[in-house]
């Protein structure tokens, strides 16, 4: 039967030594053809009627021999025999390897085989297998009991950190079922191990209780909620042997119930040993409850947050927050601890676990209760950073900055333009202008108004909010913010508020001949970007005559403003640049070679490719080639099919006039996209065949798509007589010669 699916060849079989219990040799060479008398194996006649011999696997090749029926049945019973002994221990042997190195769900699998298949079947190595601590760990909880009730009655070693992990996991906020069982299965094994600790070293600082002495504590406390009898008996070996010390141990005359009582000592005794996992696993699961929480826990819940901020790590804040949201649904929490909170990050910089709080705090069904004091000071200086610039959850940046407005919140003289800057940064308009008016005035308002980064920020954000209020309907002057609310202003009070701005920075750096270098370049191009070109020709003049050179940055945004209203005027100061030894580079160009574009100046538009041709960068930079073609043909939202046309036709003459430029097949995609939507397939050929036709995939089908688009064009271009048809001809022949 396996031979069925070989090649038509002459079968070749092998030939195998097979020995019979009476150990007398014999040779098999394979069947004879047309002999079926000596035909004899398992699956003939003479094989007893065994079910578990019944099958045989695929791949098995029966062994074919020339003996006697008497020594086939003696040797065919030896193998029904063997082979299910064979199977069995195989069998367990792959339990075994998935026990050892399975994964969790292989685990769970085999661990439920062999409890619902007796254990006692399987042998010791095995069963012992199921208490080691990778399988503890994998397994359900349902299945975990299973477990430990058939080890009940024998004894066996759990260790420490398998009781760990299996306490912790009964004692999870996410935990709900009924875990009586499973505390009284384990209650045997914890004793083992608190038999073998010594007494706590009480003298020594350095001491550290070993770990099975924490997870006792916590033990302990879930064990007061099913049996308090027993629960008292191992407290009691923990203070008879000093891990539960004098000093953890809450006045045994308060009117408490008793529960509580060493609950609290317990919660304290993991403060004394610097174990606050311990103390906060306690806390949480004493306050994770819907009914109300005795006073006595919540006042010592918060003894325990100042204990942990007393001496802040960043573990002990971790554990602070998860008490403070557990704390928070039973009582308010102290402002001066929500502050001390706040001062603690700040010094460790641990501002996730702030901001994590912060937002906690201001959720409306925390809010709701309690409206907790927002961070100042440095905190909120680096938590503004830190959400603005790291989680970048620009939600908190807004409601931080409307708390700072509304309350007057305290800055740092130091942080305040740097925090302003962040607000203008993110759109934020109303508390952007609002915190640097509040912050602005008094002696110390020039650290605001002089700062040059917020003022060139600043001065962005509020022109291009006057743009959007002038592009409004008559009358209406109603604008969205980005803090998602509508402002009614008009752009006549922004422009002045803009021009405030520019006028203090200016009063506060004059003259400008003992101006900072930096100043000086931020001045000019905040006059380029509202127009006022010959005060900022005038700030390049006096770093001109210092011998200082301006940063191309801030010439490329003083060209791009000025071109924008007139490249000619751009190709002048240009001009003017060289003269007084300021190279202009490729941004620079293609920001006019843009704009001249747009405006159809056909005069500029050769002169900025001339002079873009004489680059040394273009000949070196294919990257810097390609996006100063994307510049150029970027279209506007409301540009005309004819001022589409006429930038692709400029970038045409920079591609032709670089002589086989090797641009990516991306430009060449994006240039022929743009073409075909501006309708002009003679532009649309042009770039394909410069850029994609030696590039591209022939047989891709975006190329294949992308041609015939360019062919179905033509054809519509040369109904309407706008090519000929000889050139659609000759169109149809390169795009479909292959």
């Amino acid at each position: 039967m396996l031979f069925r699916h070989s090649l038509p060849t002459p079968a070749r079989f092998l030939k195998f030594n097979v020995y019979t219990p009476t150990t007398r040799a014999f040779k098999t060479n394979g069947a004879r053809a047309n002999d079926s008398s000596h035909l004899h194996g398992p699956e003939t006649a003479s094989t007893p009627p065994d079910a578990a011999t019944a099958e045989r696997k695929p791949d098995e090749i029966p062994l074919f021999a020339h003996v006697g029926k008497a020594e086939v049945q003696s040797m065919d019973n030896l193998r029904i025999t063997s082979r299910q002994s064979g199977r069995a221990l195989i069998h367990e042997e792959s339990l075994r390897w998935k026990l050892k190195k399975g994964h969790d769900a292989a685990i769970e699998r085999a661990t439920n085989f062999i409890i619902h298949n007796d254990p006692k079947s399987f042998g010791e190595s095995t069963r012992v297998l199921l208490l080691q601590d990778n399988v503890l760990r994998a397994l359900a909880l349902s299945t975990l009991e299973k477990v430990l009730s058939f080890f009940e009655t024998q004894a066996y070693w759990i260790s420490a950190v398998a009781l760990g992990r299996i306490v912790r996991r009964l004692v999870s906020p996410k935990q709900m079922q009924d875990n009586t069982t499973l505390l009284s299965l384990i209650q045997p094994y914890i004793i083992q191990h608190l038999r073998s600790v010594p007494s706590a070293n009480t003298q020594s600082v350095s001491y550290v209780p070993p770990p099975i002495i924490t997870t006792t504590f916590i033990y302990i406390h879930a064990l007061l909620r099913v049996n308090q009898e027993e629960a008292i008996s191992i407290f009691r070996i923990l203070v008879d042997t000093d891990f539960i010390p004098s000093a953890a141990m809450v006045d045994s005359s308060s009117t408490q119930p008793l529960e509580q009582i060493i609950d609290m000592s317990l919660v304290k005794a993991g403060l004394y040993w610097n174990c606050q996992e311990v103390s906060e696993t306690i806390l949480v699961h004493a306050l994770n409850s819907p009914a109300n929480v005795d006073p006595f826990i919540i006042q010592n819940a918060i003894d325990c947050l100042y204990t942990l901020l007393s001496s802040p790590s960043e573990s002990n804040l971790d554990s602070c927050l998860n008490i403070m949201c557990f704390l928070h649904s039973h009582a308010p929490i102290p402002d001066s601890l929500v502050r001390q909170f706040y001062e603690c990050a700040t010094d460790l910089d641990a501002m996730p676990t702030a901001e994590e709080f912060y937002s906690f705090s201001r959720d409306p069904r925390a809010d709701l209760y309690h409206r907790y004091p927002p961070p100042q000071g440095r905190a909120l200086s680096k938590l503004m950073e830190y959400s603005a610039t790291r989680s970048r959850n620009i939600h908190l940046v807004r409601t931080l900055a409307s708390e700072a407005v509304e309350n007057r919140l305290s800055i740092p003289l130091n942080n305040r333009a740097r925090l302003i800057n962040i607000v203008a940064r993110k759109g934020i308009a109303s508390s952007a202008r609002a915190l640097w008016e509040l912050y602005a005035l008094g002696k110390d308002g020039s650290v605001v108004y002089g700062d040059s980064g917020l003022m060139v920020q600043m001065v962005n954000l509020f022109t291009n909010l006057a743009d959007r209020l002038l592009s409004q309907e008559e009358g209406d002057s109603e604008v969205n913010d980005s803090d998602g609310q509508q402002s009614v202003v008009t752009s006549d009070d922004v422009r002045s508020f803009v021009h405030h701005i520019i006028s203090k920075f200016k009063e506060y750096h004059e003259p400008w001949k003992d101006a900072d270098h930096r100043a000086i370049t931020s001045f000019a191009r905040a006059c380029f970007v509202v127009g006022k070109y010959t005060e900022g020709f005038d700030a390049f003049q006096v770093l001109l005559d210092r011998l200082e050179k301006p940063d191309l940055h801030d010439v490329n945004v003083a060209l791009s403003a000025l071109a924008k209203k007139s490249p000619k005027a751009a190709a002048r100061a240009i001009k003017k640049m060289e003269m007084r030894g300021l190279q202009p580079d490729s941004v620079t160009l293609g920001t006019v070679l843009h704009y001249a574009s747009v405006h159809n100046c056909q005069e500029v538009v050769s002169e900025m490719i001339d002079r873009v041709m004489r680059t040394d960068i273009l000949k070196s930079d294919v990257k810097v080639f390609g996006a100063l073609i994307r510049a150029l043909a970027q279209p506007e939202p409301d540009d005309s099919r004819e001022s589409r046309i006429l930038k692709l036709q400029g970038v045409w003459k920079l591609i032709h006039r670089a002589q086989n430029p090797q641009l990516p097949t991306q430009i060449g995609n994006y240039l022929v996209s743009l073409a075909l939507e501006a309708g002009d397939a003679t532009l649309a050929f042009k770039f394909w065949n410069v850029v994609l036709k030696d590039r591209a995939e022939w047989c891709d089908p975006q190329q294949r798509l992308q041609r015939g688009a360019i062919i179905s064009l033509a054809k519509e271009q040369n109904q309407r007589e706008e090519i000929s048809g000889g050139y659609l001809s000759t169109l149809r022949r390169e795009l479909n010669h292959y």
